[in-house]
């Protein structure tokens, strides 16, 4: 019998990531899922109202 895996989209570029491997940061009580340490650091670079994109 296989797993299925869990799968969420990095707030910051979009990517579909699975929850298991992903980075991870908590904002507000919230667990949000990274594809990558960058996206992550703009993710905590930015207050919790601003938009965040990657590569801009």
């Amino acid at each position: 019998m296989s797993e299925s895996k869990t799968f969420t989209k990095d707030p910051t570029c979009g990517m579909n990531v699975e929850v298991a491997t992903a980075l991870h940061a908590v904002r507000d009580g919230r667990t949000y899922s990274f594809c990558s340490d960058q996206c992550r650091a703009r993710f905590q670079a930015v207050s919790a109202g601003e938009a965040v994109t990657c590569g801009s």
